[in-house]
């Protein structure tokens, strides 16, 4: 059984040639903890003229890492080999997570849930 732990919005705009990244770190959880985490986009707007007009903007939600609890106090740094919108995590430190903007404006949202 799952309780949240917590939801969180998370939003980023882009005005650039360039997409843009804005990055997001949960507080520290204590050792033992194990969550399942999700990020989902909810709504991307282009702005950008320019951009409307090419191929119309981009943006992307994801887990990019998370930090474990090692039994010595330390934390270990996970990197996964693909980019995930949900993940169950064993004894979780922080989660980190990335929403991506290309041409104008988008919004996530972020629940975890603590077993």
């Amino acid at each position: 059984m799952f309780d949240i732990s917590g939801s969180y919005w998370m939003s980023w705009s882009d005005w650039g040639a360039v997409p843009s990244i804005g990055f997001l770190t949960s507080d520290p959880f204590p050792p033992d903890t194990n969550v399942y985490t999700t990020i989902s986009l909810s709504q991307h707007a282009v702005r950008d003229p320019a951009v409307r007009a090419g191929h119309g903007g981009n943006a992307w939600a994801f887990i990019y890492e998370w930090t474990v609890h090692r039994p010595d106090g330390e934390v270990d740094i996970v990197s996964p080999e693909e980019w995930h919108n949900a993940e169950f995590i064993d004894n979780v430190h922080t989660v980190t997570y990335v929403l991506v903007v290309y041409g104008g404006d988008a919004e996530a949202q972020i629940n975890i849930f603590t077993r």
